[in-house]
């Protein structure tokens, strides 16, 4: 029946997938049926090539393979080619069940697509019925009824309700079911404005549970220096940290760190000149991240947040209290950083409630230090532009020997008492009036007021 077919036949790797019946038929079987030490190889080397071919999926089947088949079995081989077409025969249906399967499977996605489609018709239709024709050709909407007025006033009265009011002791807009955030709203994690940023002592400080007993100071921190390194240990810093930045603690003023060549070249302002050291406080308690074991993401992310990126009212100062000296330290007139009496009365209790109240309670609001940022903007220059520190005159600024222009940014010593500035004013006075003073009529003022 299969004579003289001169057709190819595919049969695609899909048809035998597991789970069909008969799957194992069409395996070794059929070259393990086929007697080798017969007569007549031609039938026994195209059914191997047959199986190699089904097995990488790309069997075809010739006329020319028939034609061989139908030969061998006139030569008393019948029973191999018999096999052979059987074999053959239970492909082709599996081709057919194949092909059915995927037929039942487009019907239920076209099946499914057109109910869809009825679907969004059906929506569209709705819409346009909620429009009636007027008798001019024009569509208006339908009128409303009681119901829907009444619904319209209830959310306009619950509008009302809503209207925020503000606050005058938070600081926030309120509402009655709804509280909103803070008038200037930053970051929880903001680092510069956490309360472990305090420098004076308190009460309540969580400090890490370490053995004591096994902690071995490195070299800079042994003999006079043990103790300060068990409260950096405990209060958070890593060994590394306080190696890389020279980490020291005190009593009344905390954790204070050393900036290294980095930090100095990252974050240091224009002021600041090559060779000098700068100081930054770290507050009474350090929390690091797990990968940064040095510290170093801690200070940078401390300097973003209180210096470089600080509002205003909230950035840190930056001062000079030596020749070649400048510490960093949080704003005293931000209340977060005030001494506060109740913290003594705290759950968690370390050394620094032992300090004296007297001696270290109110030293946020007494600190003898100028606040005077060293990192103002461009804008701030030019809103300070007419006080008494400005320069003005353009003879002034090209003199930079006889002016002292770090004066302004940096601001009086440290010891310096109130009458002992009657002079600026007066120098600013006369400076209206009579121009700019020379190089020794500064000098003299200058050390009449020291």
């Amino acid at each position: 029946m299969l004579y003289g077919i001169d057709t190819q036949v595919y049969f695609p790797p899909t048809m035998f997938s597991p789970g069909l019946e008969n799957e194992n038929k069409t395996k070794p079987d059929i070259v393990k049926k086929i007697d080798e030490s017969d007569e007549g190889q031609s039938p026994e080397q195209a059914a191997q090539q047959f199986y190699k071919g089904f097995v990488r999926g790309d069997a075809h089947i010739t006329g020319d393979l028939l034609n061989d088949l139908f030969r061998a079995g006139t030569r008393g081989v019948t029973p191999r080619v018999n096999f052979v077409m059987d074999v053959l025969y239970d492909l082709a249906q599996f081709r057919l069940a194949a092909q059915e399967r995927e037929i039942e499977r487009l019907k239920s996605v076209i099946t499914l697509l057109n109910n869809s489609s009825k679907a969004v018709k059906a929506d569209e239709g709705e819409e346009e019925d909620d429009v009636a024709p007027c008798s001019d050709g024009e569509n208006e909407p339908p009128a409303e009824s009681d119901s829907d007025r009444d619904s319209e006033d209830a959310a306009s009265d619950e509008e009302e309700l809503l209207e925020a009011y503000w606050d005058d002791d938070d600081s926030i807009y309120r509402k009655r079911n709804y509280v909103s955030g803070p008038e200037v709203s930053l970051p929880a994690d903001n680092q510069a404005l956490s309360e472990d940023r305090r420098m004076v002592p308190r009460g309540t400080t969580p400090l890490l549970d370490i053995d004591l007993s096994d902690l071995i100071p490195p070299p800079s921190y042994q003999d006079s220096r043990t103790m300060e390194y068990s409260q950096l240990r405990q209060r958070g810093a890593t060994q590394l940290m306080c190696e890389t930045f020279g980490l020291g603690f005190t009593e009344d003023e905390g954790i204070f760190a050393w900036a290294n060549g980095y930090l100095f070249k990252q974050f240091s302002s224009d002021v600041m000149e090559e060779g000098d050291e700068w100081k930054i406080y770290l507050g009474r308690r350090i929390e690091l991240d797990e990968e940064d074991v040095d510290g170093q993401g801690f200070i940078e992310g401390l300097l973003e947040d209180g210096v470089l990126f600080a509002p205003e009212g909230c950035r840190w100062a930056t001062v000079k209290e030596g020749p070649n000296l400048w510490v960093t330290r949080p704003n005293s007139k931000i209340p977060r950083y005030e001494a506060d009496s109740d913290d003594e009365e705290g759950d968690i209790v370390d050394e620094d409630e032992e300090c004296d109240e007297e001696e270290n309670g109110d030293s946020a609001e007494t600190e003898p230090w100028p606040v005077v940022d060293a990192y103002k903007t461009d804008d701030e220059t030019e809103s300070e532009k007419g006080s008494d520190y400005s320069v003005s005159s353009a003879e002034e600024t090209d003199n930079e020997e006889s002016v002292d222009l770090c004066l302004y940014e940096v601001g009086i010593s440290i010891d310096v008492k109130e009458e002992d500035t009657e002079w600026e004013g007066d120098w600013s006075s006369d400076e209206s009036n009579a121009g700019t003073r020379s190089e020794q009529e500064f000098e003299t003022e200058a050390q009449e007021a020291d």
